[in-house]
């Protein structure tokens, strides 16, 4: 192909996966070299941990991480914290983290518990938790999670939340669930400045022991590095 300025060059419009542009490659300057658009995509894209546990991507400011269960955690029988998310290496800076949990419960009368810990040092932790499936009560006084919307029109029911300030600090129980065995929603979002590196760890325990609470596959969350 004959030399071209790139402002001479006609626009592609639509760019397909094994369309090439030249990289000047840091390693060997000498040679040259190009990408296709899919390893652009792969290179530019958040890191992807797929399971329970996985390094994060501290590498810069704004740096992101996905975390997705592609399949259910064991069952939790205890009231006792179990791990069920790890960021690994989560590193010193201010970090912004979600969580989108599916969650179950085999008994209508046990909820679930959640803490998020880091192992190393994190001052400034707030997080909040929601859950999406609204509670049974006009005023979320039970805390049930339940999946149907009220039956008086111009009537609400409202989520039911929690707050804390502190690492390794409980958001819940909730009281339970409208139906045994099915999915429901609770959303974590938190705030967090980490001093000294550690693992972040969200835990779950079932409200009664003996009685079992599972998180499930497609639970995910985020982790946005800030400073």
């Amino acid at each position: 192909m004959a030399d071209t300025k790139i402002s001479a060059l006609a626009d592609v419009v639509t760019l397909a996966a094994g369309d090439k542009v030249p990289v000047a490659d840091a390693s060997d300057l000498t040679v040259s070299k190009s990408a296709t658009m899919t390893e652009l995509k792969t290179f530019m894209r958040p890191t992807i941990i797929t399971g329970s546990s996985g390094t994060v991507d501290q590498s810069d400011i704004g740096s992101q991480t996905f975390q997705i269960l592609t399949s259910a955690n064991t069952d939790i029988p205890t009231t006792t914290l179990v791990a069920q998310l790890t960021a690994q290496t989560m590193g010193v800076g201010w970090w912004h983290v979600q969580y989108w949990i599916i969650w179950q419960s085999n008994v209508t009368t046990t909820g679930i518990t959640f803490t998020i810990d880091h192992s190393g040092t994190a001052v400034n932790s707030q997080y909040t938790r929601q859950d999406r499936t609204s509670s049974a009560t006009a005023l979320a006084t039970v805390g049930v999670a339940d999946q149907d919307s009220p039956t008086s029109a111009g009537v609400g029911w409202l989520p039911s939340n929690w707050s804390v300030r502190a690492d390794n600090t409980a958001l819940g129980p909730n009281a339970g669930v409208d139906t045994i065995n099915v999915n429901q929603l609770t959303y974590i979002d938190g705030l967090l400045l980490v001093t000294a590196s550690g693992n972040l760890v969200l835990q779950a325990a079932s409200e009664v022991a003996s009685t079992v609470t599972r998180v499930s596959q497609g639970t995910y969350a985020v982790y946005t590095r800030l400073s």
